[in-house]
C-alpha cells in the first residue's frame, strides 16, 4: 500500500512543479502584454515630489556621474502597468532649468505589479544600460523602452500563484470532463481501455465507477 502512494505523490508533486512553472511563464507573459500595450487615456497621471523611496532607488541604481538624488516625479498609471518619470534639473542660468540627467521605471503585471525595467538617460549625452537583470541587455528587442526584466519579489510570487491556481482548475476541469465521457462510453476513467461489467480495470488495475444499472 505505501509503496503504491509514493508514485501518486511523485506525480503530483512533480505536476504541482509543472504548474507552478508554467504560471510563472504566464506571469512574464502578462506582465511583458501589458507592457506592450499602447498607453489608453484612462490613466492617471501625478506630478509629485520625489519622496524617500524614489530617491533611495535613484541613489542604488543611479549609473555613474549622475546627480545623487532626482529634483522631479511624475506617476503614470494604467491598467496593470505604472511609469515613474525621475529627473534631475540643473540651471544653466537664471530661471532657466535643464533636465540633465532622466530615469524612466517601469512596472507592470496584473494583479499586482510583478515585473520592473529601467532606462536611464542624460539628454546631453547618450542612453545608458547597465549590463544586469535588472536593464534589458543592449542587445534585446525594445531594450530602450525600459523592458520589465526584473521580477519584484512579493508581486511576481503572488502573481505566478494565483495564474498557476488557475490553470490548475482548468486542468482539474479538463480531467473531471474527460472522466465523465469515459464512464458514459464504458471505459476506464483511467485509462481510456474498455471495461464492461467490471468493477476493476483488467488494464491498469484501477477500480472503475459503474455507470448505473451496470454490474446489477
Amino acid at each position: 500500500m505505501g509503496g503504491a502512494r509514493t508514485p501518486r505523490k511523485s506525480a503530483k508533486i512533480i505536476a504541482l512543479a509543472i504548474v507552478l512553472l508554467l504560471g510563472a511563464i504566464v506571469n512574464f507573459a502578462v506582465a511583458w502584454l501589458i507592457w506592450a500595450l499602447p498607453m489608453s487615456s484612462g490613466g492617471t497621471f501625478r506630478v509629485l515630489t520625489p519622496g524617500a523611496n524614489e530617491e533611495r532607488w535613484w541613489s542604488e541604481n543611479a549609473p555613474a556621474g549622475f546627480a545623487q538624488k532626482p529634483t522631479g516625479h511624475v506617476d503614470r498609471r494604467y491598467f496593470g502597468r505604472m511609469t515613474t518619470d525621475l529627473n534631475f534639473e540643473q540651471a544653466s542660468g537664471p530661471n532657466t532649468p535643464w533636465i540633465r540627467n532622466t530615469a524612466m521605471r517601469v512596472r507592470a503585471g496584473w494583479p499586482m505589479h510583478s515585473m520592473e525595467g529601467a532606462v536611464w538617460s542624460d539628454p546631453l549625452g547618450s542612453i545608458f544600460h547597465r549590463r544586469h537583470l535588472y536593464y534589458p541587455p543592449s542587445g534585446w528587442p525594445c531594450s530602450k523602452w525600459g523592458l520589465p526584466c526584473r521580477p519584484l519579489g512579493v508581486g511576481f510570487a503572488i502573481n505566478s500563484i494565483v495564474y498557476a491556481a488557475i490553470l490548475w482548475l482548468l486542468l482539474e476541469a479538463y480531467c473531471a470532463i474527460r472522466r465523465r465521457r469515459r464512464i458514459k462510453r464504458g471505459l476506464c476513467p483511467a485509462c481510456a481501455y474498455p471495461v464492461g461489467e467490471s468493477a476493476m480495470c483488467s488494464e491498469c488495475g484501477k477500480a472503475v465507477v459503474l455507470k448505473r444499472g451496470m454490474g446489477t
